[in-house]
């Protein structure tokens, strides 16, 4: 059996979801729905990349994901293709084994940055005369997806293309003696997540030594001012006590130990976090270079 993911903007609270998961088993019965998130921010595909790239390496190769975000598409495509309403055109990606799908090569951009990628297919428009435009995460990649994973050949369902590559995802930097990054998203605890990668900070720390300097701490400078050492999780601090380490995914979070929204308060709510507050990691020459070894 497959697996189609769907990743949305729709919310819960309403039927949207439901009718795109009963549109997919109406289809094929034998596909194994993963909801990775419908709490998507409208229309944000900087916030949907980031939900998809946090799990997308733990899925095997030929999974299907439908991103029902900015659920839209031009009428004019109907009228023809050109420069303007081409980037919402209904689209497949195949990157890392897998298929994207979107209505929006901002997706696709975001997501795949400079790597490269297998193949790009815009969906045949004799495809899309057959449907409605409205709904098309419903009434088109619904479609295609369950096609896919009913073997039909991607030749039948496209046209081999590329996608605009217009915007990128923030990316943290090395500068001096320190890394600058971002907040890139806050989640359901109120954990503030960055662009700060384990792979950087691994980095920074090596090249440190190789300039013969092996006595280095590390610590998180915010905007706020707020000062955080870098622990191994949530339990390196003591309950209500602020705590930063590189999470599952390997990004460096801030987090409150035992912090919860609305439940005495969380990191993002005490500290003032939000998305788009720079993160700096200063580095210092002081105290064991065992300190930053016991972090991995």
């Amino acid at each position: 059996m497959g697996i189609i993911t769907l990743t949305t903007d729709f919310g819960e609270k309403d039927y949207y979801v439901g009718v795109v998961k009963a549109k997919i088993l109406a289809l094929n019965k034998q596909v194994n729905i993963i909801d990775i998130s419908h709490q998507i921010i409208m229309g944000d595909f900087s916030n949907a990349v980031f939900q998809v790239s946090a799990c997308i390496h733990e899925f095997p190769k030929g999974t299907v994901h439908i991103i029902g975000v900015k659920d839209e598409i031009s009428p004019t495509i109907f009228k023809g293709i050109n420069e303007k309403n081409k980037t919402s055109q209904p689209s497949i990606l195949l990157y890392r084994g897998q298929y994207f799908l979107s209505v929006n090569d901002d997706f696709f951009s975001l997501l795949v940055g400079d790597d490269d990628y297998e193949g790009f297919w815009r969906i045949r428009l004799d495809i899309l005369k057959n449907k409605t435009f409205r709904f098309p995460t419903k009434n088109i990649l619904v479609p295609v997806a369950t096609a896919l994973m009913n073997k039909i050949e991607l030749g039948q369902l496209g046209i081999p293309d590329s996608f605009v590559r217009k915007k990128h995802r923030l990316q943290a930097f090395i500068d001096k003696d320190a890394i600058i990054g971002h907040i890139i998203h806050v989640d359901y605890y109120g954990n503030a997540i960055t662009n700060i990668s384990k792979q950087i900070f691994q980095q920074k720390i090596l090249d440190l030594k190789d300039e013969g300097k092996d006595d280095i701490q590390a610590a998180i400078e915010l905007s706020n001012r707020n000062k955080i050492g870098i622990g191994h999780s949530y339990s390196a601090a003591n309950p209500g006590d602020a705590v930063s380490f590189f999470n599952d995914i390997g990004n460096l979070e801030i987090a409150m130990n035992e912090g919860v929204t609305g439940r005495g308060g969380c990191a993002a709510s005490l500290m003032g976090l939000k998305i788009g507050d720079s993160v700096v990691v200063r580095f210092t020459y002081r105290g064991s270079a065992k300190n930053i070894n016991e972090l991995f």
